[in-house]
């Protein structure tokens, strides 16, 4: 019974082992501080209330992929 419950730790802290951590590059310092608060400003539609900067769902993941391409390009 012990040998299965280590087992089921071990395996628990692996797999925050395995999360990915995102890393953007910015021209500037105002990108970077305008995609912060954007990040902060815009709702996750699969959390209840919780900014995309802030949520851990996949969905939150690609719009922050998508708020730094557009940040990138320039787009208001």
């Amino acid at each position: 019974m012990m040998k299965y419950f280590f087992f089921g730790l071990f395996v628990t802290l692996t797999m925050h082992s395995y999360a990915a951590i995102e890393t953007y590059n910015f021209d500037s310092a105002l990108q970077e501080d305008r995609f912060r608060s954007l990040s902060l400003e815009l709702r996750c539609p699969k959390c209840q209330n919780q900014a995309i900067g802030d949520s851990d769902a996949e969905i939150s993941k690609d719009l922050r992929a998508q708020l730094y391409r557009l940040v990138k390009e320039g787009a208001t």
